[in-house]
């Protein structure tokens, strides 16, 4: 069975999960890591921020 997680936000699939099992597939709605990051749900991670220090 596949497993299509689709953003409630902008509607695209931001992810797909394969499981064994049963044939055919299904949605799961949540928010894609974009659209969490534009509406502040989400930070950048801590590696790719840079802080500079006197």
């Amino acid at each position: 069975m596949k497993i299509y997680y689709i953003c409630e936000i902008c509607e695209m699939v931001f992810s797909v999960e394969n499981s064994t099992g049963s044939d055919g597939f299904t949605s799961v709605r949540g928010i894609c890591d974009d659209c969490a990051l534009e509406m502040g749900l989400k930070e950048d991670p801590l590696i790719t921020q840079k802080h500079f220090y006197h």
